[in-house]
């Protein structure tokens, strides 16, 4: 099943349907208030502290107050950016056959496109944070943001030494580059089960994250989330792609 959506993907098209789809949703979400009731909301917020600290779920009126117009705008923000990275994709790695995808065509390109990912996830991260402060949504007593801004890319920095190593370990194994995406290693059916097993639940718990991230203040991690699931499509078609000479690897 995989291997058949792979082998059927066509980037450009999805990438115009889900940036049309994000400009509709979001439109739609400027058709509700931030709040219905603002004044409440308000009053909410000036009374989230007692003696200079939070009150304890002082945040739940606030949230019964909430309507759909920041998560329908967040969520087609989110389809917005899946097209643009998509399109992005497609420019970069353009495969055999109208709108397909290939893997990158060197060493290198897995490397810069999981920075890049990283990055742009932590700054969805970074993004989210400021955006809950500027809408009031943090108690004006509470700490500086500055802690989750260093929490978070002290976070990040680990996770990206831990992704470089686990990278570099599979790339040792992959074989000639690029290659079709639907790539399968027919001569060793066993093995490329276990690889597309492995890889494909890994992608399952990227789509998952962005389904439960899109309509939150970290909408912009979407461009990531698109980047990390084409970083684990290429690697599972490296890993069972023909073996020829002349190939990019390393290069």
């Amino acid at each position: 099943m995989l291997l058949t959506w792979l082998g059927r993907f066509n980037a450009v098209v999805t990438a115009k349907v889900s940036m049309t789809a994000g400009a509709l949703t979001f439109a739609g979400g400027l058709l509700f208030p931030v709040y219905t009731d603002p004044e409440l909301a308000a009053q909410i917020k000036r009374n989230a502290c007692d003696g200079g600290r939070p009150r304890p779920n002082w945040w739940e009126g606030l949230d019964a107050l909430e309507t759909l117009r920041h998560p329908l705008m967040q969520t087609g923000s989110s389809l917005i950016l899946v097209g643009l990275a998509l399109l992005f994709l497609h420019k970069a790695f353009p495969g055999e056959g109208k709108g397909r995808l290939r893997t990158p065509g060197n060493l290198p390109a897995f490397f810069a496109l999981g920075l890049l990912a990283l990055a742009t996830s932590w700054a969805g991260l970074m993004y989210g944070v400021i955006l809950q402060a500027r809408r009031g949504d943090v108690p004006w007593c509470a700490d500086s943001i500055a802690i989750p801004f260093v929490a978070g890319t002290v976070n990040y920095l680990v996770f990206a030494v831990i992704c470089v190593v686990i990278g570099a370990a599979v790339i040792l194994a992959f074989r000639s580059l690029p290659v079709s995406l639907e790539a399968w290693d027919s001569k060793r059916p066993i093995r490329s089960w276990i690889v597309s097993l492995v890889f494909g639940s890994a992608m399952m718990v990227v789509v998952a994250l962005g389904v439960l991230m899109a309509p939150t203040g970290m909408f912009l991690s979407s461009f990531a989330h698109v980047l990390m699931l084409y970083l684990l499509a290429s690697s599972r078609a490296a890993l069972l792609g023909p073996m020829e000479e002349g190939s990019e690897v390393g290069r």
